[in-house]
C-alpha cells in the first residue's frame, strides 16, 4: 500500500522494483501500480518513450497494453499525466512510471526478463597494465617501444628494450603545483605539447625539450576543444555534457556512448563502464582503486586508478569492443 503525502510536504517519490517474466505480465503490473495512485474515475493521459534497444513493435504494445487496462477505469475532468521510459541495464529492460497529479507525483518501476526477447548484447571493455610508480600519473602515450609518462611537475620518456621500459629523459615542468593535478599530452609527429591545469609546455619530444608558459590553452577532447580551469583540476569547453552526478570521468566511445568511471569516494574502488545514455551497456571493469584520469586513446583509452593496496599510480591501456 501506498500513501499519497499532501502538498504540504512535498511531492512523494513512491520506488517499486518487480521481475516479471514476460512483456504482457510487466504491462499488467505497472498498469496496477499506476492505478494505486489515481481515482476510481481517473483516465489518465498516457506518454511512452523509448531510450533502450526495446523493439519497436514492442513499444506498441506497452502502449496499447497500458491504454487498454488504464482507460476501463473511466474518465473524469482530474486525469492524472503518466509518462512512461523504457530503459534498460545489464539486467534487462525498465518500465519507469511517472504519475503526476495536483497534489502528488510518484514514480513507479517494473523490471522486464523477457522470455520471448533476445537480452541486450552486453559491450566489453578490457584493460592492460602499462606503467606502475608512486608519483601520480596525469597522462601516457605509447609509441611502440617508446613511452611518455607525464606526472605533476616532470614529464619522462622511456624506451623498451628485451620488454623491460628503462627512462632513457626527464624534463622538469615549470608549472605552479595545484592540488588533485591533471594534465594532457598531444603528440604532432617530434612535436610535444602538455597542457596542464593554467599552463601549457611546447616542445619536442625526441629529444625530450619544453619551454612552459603560464596560460591556459585548448586541446582536443571527444573531437571538441576544451581547456582545463585554472588553478582547478575541471575541464571546460563545448564538451558533450553528461550528467555529472552519475559518472566520474568520461569520454565518448561507439559512437554515441560513453566510457565513464563510478563517483566513487577517494578512497574506495572503481569501475569503468559503457554507458547508453543512463544504461549501463557493458559489464563494468574493476580497478584496485579510484580512477584518477581518463583519456582517449588511438586503441580505444587509458585509464589511470591508485592502487590502494601499493599506493602505488597505475596507467592502464583499455580496448573497447563496440559489437560492430
Amino acid at each position: 500500500m501506498h500513501a499519497i503525502i499532501p502538498p504540504v510536504f512535498g511531492a512523494c517519490l513512491l520506488l517499486a522494483l518487480f521481475a516479471v517474466s514476460d512483456v504482457e505480465n510487466a504491462v499488467q503490473l505497472l498498469a496496477s501500480k499506476i492505478a494505486s495512485h489515481l481515482a476510481p474515475a481517473d483516465s489518465p493521459r498516457l506518454a511512452v518513450r523509448n531510450i533502450s534497444s526495446f523493439p519497436a513493435e514492442d513499444v506498441t504494445n506497452v502502449r496499447a497494453g497500458l491504454l487498454r487496462i488504464l482507460r476501463k477505469r473511466g474518465r473524469s475532468t482530474g486525469a492524472a499525466d503518466v509518462t512512461v521510459t523504457i530503459s534498460e541495464n545489464v539486467r534487462g529492460y525498465l518500465l519507469v512510471a511517472e504519475i503526476r497529479k495536483k497534489n502528488m507525483s510518484a514514480i513507479e518501476m517494473v523490471n522486464i526478463k523477457p522470455s520471448s526477447l533476445p537480452q541486450p548484447r552486453l559491450l566489453a571493455v578490457s584493460k592492460r597494465l602499462v606503467w606502475e610508480q608512486p608519483e601520480p600519473i596525469l597522462d601516457l602515450q605509447e609509441a611502440g617501444d617508446r613511452m611518455l609518462v607525464l606526472s605533476p611537475a616532470r614529464i619522462a620518456r622511456y624506451e623498451r628494450h628485451a620488454g623491460k621500459w628503462s627512462m632513457v629523459e626527464v624534463a622538469d615542468l615549470a608549472v605552479p603545483a595545484i592540488r588533485d593535478p591533471r594534465g594532457r599530452i598531444e603528440l604532432e609527429q617530434e612535436k610535444i605539447n602538455v597542457f596542464l591545469p593554467g599552463a601549457v609546455c611546447r616542445g619536442s619530444w625526441e629529444p625530450l625539450k619544453l619551454t612552459c608558459e603560464l596560460t591556459s590553452a585548448d586541446f582536443t577532447l571527444d573531437g571538441a576543444p576544451v581547456h582545463f580551469a585554472p588553478a582547478r583540476n575541471t575541464i571546460e569547453g563545448q564538451r558533450r555534457s553528461t550528467p555529472r552526478a552519475a559518472f566520474g570521468d568520461y569520454i565518448s566511445v561507439c559512437d554515441n556512448k560513453i566510457l565513464a568511471s563510478s563517483a566513487s569516494a577517494p578512497d574506495a574502488t572503481d569501475t569503468i563502464t559503457i554507458f547508453n545514455g543512463a544504461a549501463a551497456v557493458s559489464e563494468p571493469s574493476d580497478f584496485p582503486g579510484p580512477v584518477t584520469a581518463l583519456w582517449p586513446a588511438p586503441d580505444g583509452a587509458l585509464a589511470v586508478a591508485r592502487n590502494l593496496t601499493t599506493r602505488n599510480y597505475a596507467a592502464y591501456a583499455l580496448s573497447v569492443d563496440c559489437g560492430h
